[in-house]
């Protein structure tokens, strides 16, 4: 099924509106956190890259939250694009900056499963390889000229993710999470996530 960046802000909304209305009274009604998360590109370069992640969000109800973040995909990586030559993409910093609807389970105790809808704005800046000129020379050996531009691309795509969050403390917690990018314009991504977060 394919969704729209409409459609996920409508989701998200819906989700916002009916929280609000069903929340009930929370001891620790903000939170933050942060974390590490290592990342696979996989269009329309093939790259796995550690990060960081920070986060901020509003206890909505026991079930229900709403969180800002921050995330680093890659920063500085090289990657292969299949040219025909040994020409990697270089300086590739991908971030992101999302806002996300965490659904909780209710089961008794610290431990509970969690899932995110979300909408990111993914910033990808990269230097690219091209082929500017090909010559073959008598003893057939073929040698490229090669020159890199800068690309830079800005897009908006739904973010999914599937997780476990146990309660250290009142305040304390922490997650584990798998994270998807929606593929949008030949760019998709996944991430496992480790983060702590503190309530107050």
């Amino acid at each position: 099924m394919n969704f729209s960046t409409k459609q996920g802000v409508a989701l998200i909304l819906v989700g916002l509106f009916s929280s609000i209305a069903s929340a009930e009274e929370q001891s620790y009604q903000y939170y933050i956190g942060g974390g590490v998360q290592q990342s696979w590109l996989n269009e329309p370069i093939d790259i796995d890259k550690a990060g960081a992640v920070l986060a901020g969000g509003m206890v909505l109800s026991p079930q229900w939250r709403v969180e800002f973040s921050a995330e680093q995909l890659s920063n500085n990586a090289r990657g292969d694009l299949g040219l025909p030559v040994t020409a990697p993409v270089t300086e590739l910093d991908v971030r992101a900056i999302s806002l996300s609807v965490l659904g909780f389970s209710n089961f008794s105790g610290p431990t509970q499963l969690f899932y995110r809808l979300g909408v990111s704005q993914t910033s990808i800046d990269y230097l690219r390889p091209e082929i500017t000129n090909t010559q073959v020379l008598p003893n057939n050996k073929v040698v490229h000229t090669i020159e890199y531009r800068d690309v830079s691309q800005d897009q908006t795509q739904l973010q999914f993710g599937l997780g476990i969050e146990h309660d250290f403390s009142s305040r304390w917690f922490g997650r584990v999470e798998w994270v998807h990018l929606l593929k949008k314009d030949d760019f998709d991504s996944h991430s496992a996530r480790f983060t702590v977060g503190y309530r107050f």
